[in-house]
């Protein structure tokens, strides 16, 4: 058998492709890259199926909760919340806790009212900052995708309520239902007085609804009326949710008052990011042992071939050169399972749903969302590399250690 140039490398596939003489280390290293192999495959298809479902929620969920609501203190806080490379539009806004009397009980909701008309989007915003007159026109080329529904009509007191609640609690459109708010109570000579009001059911949407709560939406106008708000607030939305890390320190140095999603459903998006990060640990045990059986595949080999190390080192072979030997002979085992790996996990993942539905299994309604990353699998597979180089150390650094004239003299 002819070497490949380099030395080194040659070496090592020689060792890695000749069984004959080591039967079981060759066992133990074939077990390893199968090893790596089915973690690797696992956490490819994982990340990505998590990584899907937390995009989905992402997406259902942030897109009609409030992402940031920020008070305005003038006309002024418009442009420099428009100048915010985080948002993309901006649009009145206004929410409160309320107490809905219906005929099947009390219940407390979250009142929303927002102004469509109102709409401001920040590229045309900091594009102009002139008259609006060519306003209106430029803002109506640009289409703004929103999950949101339509509000009712300015005066009409009606509500768009979540389809679930109307099921659960038998109501029907013309229902009339009444809301009531302590906020801005007035004192009166018979004490404190919320205030409140007869709305009508106008409409149902699927409304997100926070930690089993209620959600219902209303005009700006009455909305801001029952509550008796005098200040504005806007609604900002954002090119992604998750900025809002990056976008809170920005507003906090602008002296804004604010609110953001993450005090309604970070809990939530927090339990899953967990959820995700453990399942991908657990996986990752898989490729760590695997990587320790290549330590173990490799000790065993050193100890196996000590003398025809010390034969190499007796025809000039360096320390590191021998050092390299095994350092490669145990990457290309991990480099093996690696791409065996990712050639059945990207496929897999690609047509996890198509198994599932092979099989008869439904996890989530509809299709299971999956995000193939490169950049995710890029870093899995040099993740495992990583890992595997270190485990080789061990028995390369014990084998570039070999003294020549100790292991000779016992031929």
């Amino acid at each position: 058998m002819r070497l490949l140039s380099p030395l080194p490398l040659g070496i090592a596939l020689r060792y890695a492709l000749s069984h004959k003489a080591h039967k079981f280390a060759f066992f133990v290293a074939v077990m390893s890259a199968l090893g790596i192999a089915i973690g690797v495959c696992a956490l490819i298809t994982v990340s990505a199926v998590m990584q899907g479902l937390q995009d989905r929620l992402k997406g259902s969920v942030l897109d009609t909760t409030a992402q940031v609501v920020v008070q305005i203190k003038d006309g002024e806080t418009v442009k420099q919340l428009a100048a915010l490379p985080e948002v993309i539009a901006l649009m009145p806004y206004l929410e409160g806790e309320v107490l809905l009397q219906s005929s099947s009980g009390l219940k407390l909701a979250s009142l929303q009212g927002y102004d469509p008309q109102g709409l401001v989007l920040t590229q045309y915003l900091n594009a102009s900052n002139s008259a609006a007159g060519g306003g209106s026109e430029t803002q109506d080329n640009v289409e703004f995708k929103s999950a949101l529904p339509l509000p009712p009509a300015a005066g009409s007191y009606a509500l768009i309520a979540p389809q679930s609640f109307m099921l659960e609690n038998l109501l029907s459109y013309g229902t009339k239902v009444r809301l009531i708010s302590t906020k801005n109570a007035r004192y009166t000579p018979l004490g404190l007085t919320p205030t409140q009001r007869i709305f009508t059911i106008e409409s149902s949407a699927a409304l997100p609804q926070p930690h089993g709560g209620l959600t219902l939406i209303g005009s700006l106008t009455d909305v801001k009326r029952l509550l008796r708000e005098r200040s504005d607030y806007v609604r900002l939305f954002l090119s992604d949710p998750f900025l809002i890390d990056k976008l809170a320190p920005k507003l906090e140095a602008l002296g804004l008052n604010f609110t953001d999603w993450r005090s309604s459903q970070g809990d939530f998006f927090k339990a899953v990011a967990l959820e995700k990060l453990s399942m991908s640990v657990m996986l990752c045990l898989i490729i760590l042992v695997a990587s320790f059986n290549i330590l173990a595949a490799l000790t065993m080999l050193v100890s196996a071939r000590v003398r025809e190390i010390a034969v190499l080192k007796s025809l000039g072979c360096s320390s590191r050169r021998i050092l390299l030997i095994f350092m490669l002979q145990g990457l290309l085992c991990a480099g093996a399972g690696v791409i065996l790996g990712t050639a059945l996990g990207i496929p897999l993942t690609l047509n996890v749903q198509t198994l599932l539905s092979l099989f008869g299994i439904q996890i989530v309604q509809g299709e299971l969302p999956v995000a193939l990353n490169l950049s995710q699998i890029v870093f899995t597979a040099l993740g495992c590399l990583t890992l595997a180089a270190l485990c080789t150390l061990y028995p390369a650094l014990k084998a570039g250690r070999c003294d020549p004239a100790v292991h000779l003299t016992e031929l």
